[in-house]
Parts: C-alpha cells; sequence; structure tokens
C-alpha cells in the first residue's frame, strides 16, 4: 500500500537487530579468546585490516572498504571505528564531500605485536 517503505524498513530493523547479535556473539567469543587487551573481537578485525594494509603501502582506508572487506555492516562499523579512534588506535582523515578514511596508529600496532595477533617484521 505505501510502495513498499515499510516492508523496506521492516527488513533494515531486521538487519541492524541481527548485526547487533552478531556483534554481541563476537564480543563474548573474542574476550573469551582474547581477554587480556579487552578489545572485542571486530575492532581487533579492523585494526588487523588497517595493519595488512599498511604492510602493503597503503595507510587509509574508506570505511565502505573496510565494511566490505570484513563484511561488516555500516553501523557497527561505524561504532567499532569510532571507539577506535576515541582510544587512539587509529586515525579519521576528513575531507570535504568524501567518507573518512582511516589509519592506524602506533598504538594499534603495538597491541596487535603485543598480543601477538599479528607478526612485526
Amino acid at each position: 500500500m505505501d510502495g513498499g517503505k515499510s516492508y523496506r524498513e521492516f527488513w533494515n530493523i531486521g538487519d541492524d537487530i541481527f548485526g547487533s547479535l552478531r556483534d554481541v556473539t563476537s564480543t563474548i567469543q573474542y574476550v573469551q579468546k582474547y581477554p587480556s587487551h579487552g578489545l572485542d573481537h571486530e575492532k581487533v578485525k579492523i585494526l588487523q585490516l588497517l595493519a595488512e594494509y599498511v604492510d602493503s603501502g597503503l595507510d587509509k582506508l574508506h570505511d565502505i572498504e573496510i565494511t566490505t572487506e570484513l563484511d561488516m555492516p555500516m553501523t557497527i562499523a561505524r561504532h567499532h571505528l569510532n571507539e577506535l579512534e576515541e582510544d587512539e588506535y587509529i586515525h579519521a582523515s576528513l575531507s570535504m564531500g568524501d567518507s573518512p578514511q582511516y589509519s592506524i596508529l602506533q598504538k594499534g600496532i603495538d597491541l596487535l605485536v603485543k598480543n601477538k595477533l599479528i607478526e612485526k617484521d
């Protein structure tokens, strides 16, 4: 009746709920596996991805590239990216008319190396 608007809203809400549930289960699994540093699984995956790209010569990734690479909903990715930036593990570069680009800071690399989540060359 409304051109499918309510149907799309229903599915978007459902996607958000399932994304949140996935985030919660990932966090529980991650804390059990990596309790020493306190970051949840998806935050570590973001840091690992950014570190991997630095090794390949790229130092910044757009948020959409991160969500695509990690198959993560944008809302969840933005939440994790904001927290990682607040905790100074990553840096966001903003350009007018462009989505944010993220790069890993030394604190993020140190956390990954210290917890043996990446190998340092």
